[in-house]
């Protein structure tokens, strides 16, 4: 299921952010690395690193969530994944969000990668929804 790739790194973000933790170790696959280079993009993770291989070939990384110890506004995060089938959206009705979403973000897996909504719609994709940014 494509929308349930990031689940378990999404979850952790969002459970660690919420213990105020400054950093915390979470071991991912290879494509949720895309996924942590577009948190970095968009302001939610500071930085992440690679420790180390896993026996279960999984990546083990260092994460550390960008937000302040009083206030956490720049991580409201909402994963989008349901037990059957997925969220697609096409290119119009990525654009009738745009107009009504503000400064909030719908992040894609398109046939490019994760794109935001935004990207998305200029690169005139449309795609399934992965989580939601605001």
């Amino acid at each position: 299921m494509e929308s349930g790739l990031y689940v378990y790194l999404l979850s952790q973000l969002r459970i660690n952010t919420a213990k105020h933790n400054f950093f915390f170790k979470v071991s991912i696959g290879v494509r949720d690395v895309e996924m942590l280079n577009l948190l970095v993009s968009r302001g939610i993770v500071r930085r992440f690193y690679k420790l180390h291989v896993t026996k279960t070939n999984k990546l083990m990384y260092l994460i550390y969530p960008n937000y302040t110890r009083l206030n956490n506004t720049n991580l409201k995060l909402t994963s989008l994944a349901r037990n059957k089938g997925h969220i697609s959206m096409t290119l119009n009705a990525l654009k009738i969000i745009n107009i009504a979403s503000g400064g909030s973000s719908f992040i894609l897996k398109t046939t490019k990668g994760l794109l935001t909504h935004q990207e998305a719609i200029k690169a005139g994709l449309g795609g399934v929804v992965v989580c939601f940014i605001y």
